[in-house]
């Protein structure tokens, strides 16, 4: 393809408000169409013909559960545990032994029943491959109109790797030249994307504007579970979500070409408003990116790494807890244990992290509570640890959530659990007042930042606990139950700390 039409001298970079949105593939399976639609770092990595029947029995138990419930409340009684059990427990057996797809995966063992692979259930490819992108320029009009463009991404053309760094580049900003003498060079569908962002004006040739920059020691949250930190003179990014803007935005997202040059990525655990590839596919993928360590003997792990790499980042490290990274003289990041938001009880590795600057230290907490087994940084003394290590913890980023649900309400990974624990209460992420108070005792801190519960207008329904713009009664399903703000407020307080919601944009010092 020619690019006669790109203009042969200064920097092009993408628009600083293009949105863009990457799709996975549905895949044929034994039990129809299969997609990777939860925990993608895990999902992705499991084959069709593995997925698709553990999905399918999952969905049936699901089902099964829910008429049950609904026929109890119908009565004005509770679902009968023992005797629940019992009909999900013959239902699981009959399918695993009657459906062939499902017999060749797994084998149903125990009494109560549990099931035990077969097979390895993942491998190292993904299964489901990034098949299309679409970019837009204002994310209202993208929900109501065609996207100006949309990118099918070849089967015999170049790798997804290939259209990540591309992308990050131009996100960054890339010399007009140096992109005419790479895309010469390169496979076609690398120019037509190029073109393409071109004639539907996502990509110029104006400057970028002025990086956001903070001092050394600062802490700033963009927003839900990201927060860009200043370390020793080089600037750190924490779980990446930065979503595409609007027109109506009062106060715009940052736009990944806003950002100051990153020294590292630090991603806290695998959920997907943490692992969050259409931003991904955005940044440098020069940019060298930390995920916590797996325990990769499970049955099940996340494959951060590969998906990253799948991505076209060249830089992936694991962090184990304890193991620090340092950035210049005085700045450092140390993975610490992260406890909780693992309602179907599979361990998967995560990392809270400290970021130190000068001597002192902010933690950010993220999603961590307390688990089932009563294990959190308080209980297990790590905390502790880490104030006579570090010194007092100041601020911590931490969530006020307490979702609670049953298990096998969760993703189909519940199946490895015994059929009597898929219905009892599981937590998926649970801090309520007692808690929240508790460690910001045990970490010395005066002030107990919340977030990572959206915080703007930018997320989408479901995540926005913080009151940006979203409808106070369609957030009150998800904070049914819950103890309100002013309960932990006063638990803080009596806690010698102060709560602060933080909004996007708020900044912080480490150690206060």
């Amino acid at each position: 393809m020619t690019l006669t039409h790109l203009p042969r001298a200064g920097r092009l970079t993408l628009s600083p408000r293009v949105g863009l949105a990457a799709y996975f593939a549905t895949v044929p399976g034994p039990t129809g169409r299969v997609t990777a639609d939860t925990s993608l770092p895990i999902s992705l990595f499991v084959p069709p013909d593995r997925l698709g029947p553990l999905q399918y029995l999952a969905a049936r138990l699901n089902h099964a559960w829910r008429t049950m419930v609904n026929a109890a409340i119908s009565r004005g009684r509770l679902p009968e545990p023992d005797r629940t059990v019992a009909i999900l427990d013959a239902i699981c057996r009959e399918l695993v032994r009657d459906h062939p797809a499902l017999g060749k995966v797994v084998r149903a063992v125990g009494d109560p029943v549990r099931l035990e692979a077969l097979v390895p259930l993942q491998d190292d490819t993904i299964h489901y491959p990034l098949d299309r992108f679409a970019c837009f320029q204002d994310r209202e009009l993208a929900r109501l109109t065609a996207p100006p463009v949309r990118t099918v991404v070849p089967a015999d053309g170049p790798p997804v790797a290939a259209f990540g760094q591309l992308l990050g580049r131009l996100a960054t900003g890339i010399d007009a030249n140096e992109l005419r003498a790479e895309l010469g060079a390169a496979a076609p569908a690398l120019a037509q994307l190029v073109s393409a962002l071109w004639f539907a004006s996502l990509l110029d040739g104006r400057p970028p504007a002025r990086p956001l920059a903070l001092e050394p020691g600062t802490v700033a949250h963009l927003g839900h579970a990201t927060l860009l930190a200043n370390l020793g003179g080089h600037h750190v990014l924490v779980d990446p979500w930065l979503p595409p803007a609007s027109t109506g935005d009062v106060t715009p997202p940052v736009a990944p070409g806003e950002l100051p040059p990153l020294a590292a990525l630090f991603i806290t655990h695998h959920h997907w408003d943490h692992v969050h590839p259409d931003t991904l596919l955005k940044l440098d993928k020069r940019t060298p990116i930390y995920v916590p360590a797996q325990d990769a003997t499970r049955t099940l792990s996340p494959r951060t790494e590969l998906l990253l790499r799948y991505l076209g980042f060249t830089s992936i490290h694991t962090l184990r807890h304890g193991e620090a990274i340092s950035f210049g003289e005085a700045g450092e990041v140390v993975a610490a244990p992260f406890y909780g938001e693992d309602p179907t009880r599979l361990h998967f590795g995560g990392n809270c992290y400290l970021l130190r600057h000068a001597g002192k230290s902010a933690l950010v907490h993220v999603d961590s509570s307390a688990d089932l087994d009563g294990r959190s940084l308080v209980t297990t003394g790590d905390a502790a640890a880490l104030v006579a290590r570090y010194g007092p913890l100041e601020p911590v980023f931490a969530t006020r959530r307490q979702e609670r649900g049953t298990m096998i309400d969760h993703t189909w990974e519940f199946l490895f659990q015994a059929a009597d624990r898929w219905v009892r209460p599981t937590e998926n992420c649970d801090n309520g007042a007692a808690f929240l108070a508790d460690l910001t005792r045990a970490t010395g801190a005066k002030t107990l930042v919340v977030y990572s519960e959206g915080g703007a207008a930018w997320y989408p329904p479901g995540t926005d606990f913080l009151r940006g713009a979203s409808s106070a009664a369609l957030m009150a399903p998800h904070e049914y139950l819950w103890e309100p703000l002013d309960v932990i407020t006063a638990a803080i307080t009596a806690a010698g700390a102060t709560l602060q919601l933080s909004r996007p944009f708020d900044r912080f010092t480490i150690g206060g």
